[in-house]
């Protein structure tokens, strides 16, 4: 087993049967391949490995994840990039969450942590901002 495969962990498995709904299933494929790619996991042969799928049925989903960045990063020559980075802000935006909402269990939780955790959360709408070009639109307003 490789550094990476032991580094990230798998996927959930699908939930949908391919003979009970094929485009359901594929989509699901399609997501866990997005959450590899998302978590730096890009060879096919590693996904297709962890996966259990083949090399060019994983660069198939590839493509649609591709594909779905470009739509989610606005159709420019750079909203790939602009949509793997939004994708990528809204997991570290859910783990933060889940890691907040754990640390709201604790019995004394420090306020410390608690402001770590909205800072960071204000930081990642700052950046989600700055994909969008939001900032620049705000900051061209003030000026005038």
């Amino acid at each position: 087993m490789s550094a990476t495969m032991r580094r990230v962990h798998r996927p959930p498995e699908t939930t949908v049967a391919a003979q009970d709904d094929k485009a359901l299933h594929e989509e699901q494929h399609t997501s866990r391949v997005e959450m590899l790619m998302l978590k730096g996991v890009t060879r096919p042969d590693i996904i297709g490995a962890m996966l259990d799928l083949g090399t060019r049925t994983v660069q198939r989903y590839q493509d649609r994840v591709h594909a779905r960045w470009e739509i989610t990063g606005g159709g420019r020559t750079i909203a790939r990039f602009r949509g793997e980075a939004l994708a990528r802000l809204d997991l570290i935006e859910q783990e933060t969450w889940s890691q907040h909402a754990a640390l709201g269990s604790k019995l004394d939780p420090s306020p410390k942590d608690e402001a770590k955790f909205l800072k960071l959360l204000l930081d990642i709408q700052g950046q989600r901002a700055a994909l969008l070009a939001l900032l620049w639109q705000i900051d061209f307003r003030v000026a005038d």
